[in-house]
C-alpha cells in the first residue's frame, strides 16, 4: 500500500506507521561503563531473546567461581557422570567430570581458588585467577538482576575447563588437551581468551569442533 501511495501526484513518501518500542535495557549497576555492549547492538538483539540456556559454552581459562552470583546455577552437569563415585562412567578418559575438567592439576576442581603463591615469578602472586570467571561472565553473566555486570547472553551454560594455574601460564599441549575434551563433550562454543602466537596444534580440535557444528572463539 505504502508503495502504491508513494507512485500518486502530490504524495512526497509514503511508509507504514509501524509500532516502536525502547531496547531493552538492564538493571545490572555496571551495565553503563560496559561500552562494548552497545557497540555490538547488543539491546536491539536482547529485544528478540535475551537467555540461551540450552547453549553450552566452553571457557577454556584459569577454572570460575561458580559462587558467583552472575554465574551461579549455570554449570554444565555431565548427565553420564555419577557424582563422587570415583569412576568414568561415560567412558570418556575422566573421572568424575561432573561440570568439567582441571587440566592443569588433573582433576574435577573447576574452581578459580587463589593459592597465594607467585608461580610464574613475577612478583605478583594470584594475578590471574578471576580470568576465568571474567570469561565467562562477558560470555553470560546474568542480566537484570540488580548485580554486577551484564553478558552478550542472560543465560547459558558454563562448561569450565581449566587449563591456567593462578598466575596465568600453561602448555600448549595443556590447552589443546581442552579444546578436544570441549569438543566431544557437547559444547557448543568454546573460548579460548589466551595471549600467544598460534600454533599449528590448535588446529586439529578446531577443526573437530567445527565438523560437530560448534564454534571456536579466541582472542
Amino acid at each position: 500500500t505504502a508503495a502504491r501511495l508513494a507512485t500518486q501526484a502530490g504524495v512526497e513518501f509514503a511508509e507504514p506507521d509501524r509500532v516502536v518500542y525502547p531496547q531493552l535495557i538492564p538493571n545490572d549497576p555496571e551495565y553503563p561503563s560496559q561500552w562494548h555492549l552497545p557497540k555490538i547492538s547488543a539491546p536491539a538483539a536482547w529485544d528478540i531473546i535475551t537467555s540461551s540456556p540450552q547453549v553450552v559454552i566452553a571457557v577454556i581459562d584459569s577454572g570460575i567461581d561458580s559462587d558467583h552470583p552472575d554465574l551461579a546455577g549455570r554449570l554444565w552437569v555431565n548427565t553420564g557422570e555419577i557424582p563422587g563415585n570415583g569412576r568414568d562412567d561415560d567412558r570418556n578418559g575422566y573421572i568424575d567430570d561432573v561440570n568439567g575438567w582441571n587440566f592443569e592439576a588433573g582433576n574435577n576442581n573447576i574452581e578459580a581458588i587463589p593459592d597465594g603463591i607467585d608461580q610464574n615469578g613475577d612478583g605478583t602472586p594470584d594475578e590471574q585467577v578471576n580470568h576465568g570467571t571474567l570469561t565467562a561472565g562477558l560470555a553470560a553473566a546474568a542480566g537484570n538482576n540488580g548485580f554486577g555486570c551484564v553478558g552478550v547472553t542472560w543465560s547459558a551454560t558454563i562448561m569450565p575447563v581449566k587449563v591456567f594455574g593462578d598466575d596465568g601460564t600453561t602448555f600448549v599441549s595443556t590447552v589443546v588437551d581442552a579444546m578436544y575434551y570441549a569438543a566431544r563433550n557437547g559444547a557448543f562454543i568454546m573460548n579460548l581468551s589466551i595471549g600467544a602466537p598460534y600454533e599449528d596444534s590448535f588446529t586439529p580440535p578446531i577443526q573437530e569442533m567445527w565438523n560437530r557444528g560448534g564454534l571456536t572463539v579466541c582472542a
